[in-house]
């Protein structure tokens, strides 16, 4: 079973060509140093993996609001139609839920808001399946 959801986890991070890209202008917004640094003191931020921290620091200091992560979350549990709302509401864009694992799109601006939910317990920066080392 593990290894039937290591290769349907690969399958659909191969969805996942782009990690990074360009949302609407209207999401520009620049991160107040204020929450910037408050956010990377939070026990949120260390939900976050290496790559994703980076990312989500080089777009605060150009002004972020216009990027768009593609990610793999990881949950504590096979989350319940109400707490996929609650994702949805705090600006995580499912594609696909499998188990305790969902993958999609957040807006640079609601990493904070998303890492933060109770159920979470690590995000990821997507990597495409051809940037992976065998």
């Amino acid at each position: 079973m593990k290894h039937l959801c290591k290769i349907v986890l690969i399958a659909v991070c191969s969805l996942s060509a782009v990690t990074i890209t360009t949302s609407p202008a209207s999401a520009s917004a620049r991160h107040p140093k204020s929450s910037q640094a408050s956010f990377e003191g939070s026990p949120a931020w260390q939900k976050l993996d290496l790559r994703l921290r980076e990312a989500w620091r080089v777009s605060a200091k150009e002004g972020g609001g216009k990027n768009v992560f593609e990610c793999l979350l990881k949950t504590d549990h096979p989350l319940a139609a109400a707490e996929q709302s609650t994702l949805k509401a705090a600006g995580f864009e499912a594609r696909t839920f499998i188990g305790a694992i969902a993958t999609g799109r957040v807006a640079v601006l609601h990493v904070p808001d998303v890492a933060a939910l109770p159920f979470v317990s690590a995000m990821e920066l997507a990597v495409p399946l051809e940037l992976k080392k065998p």
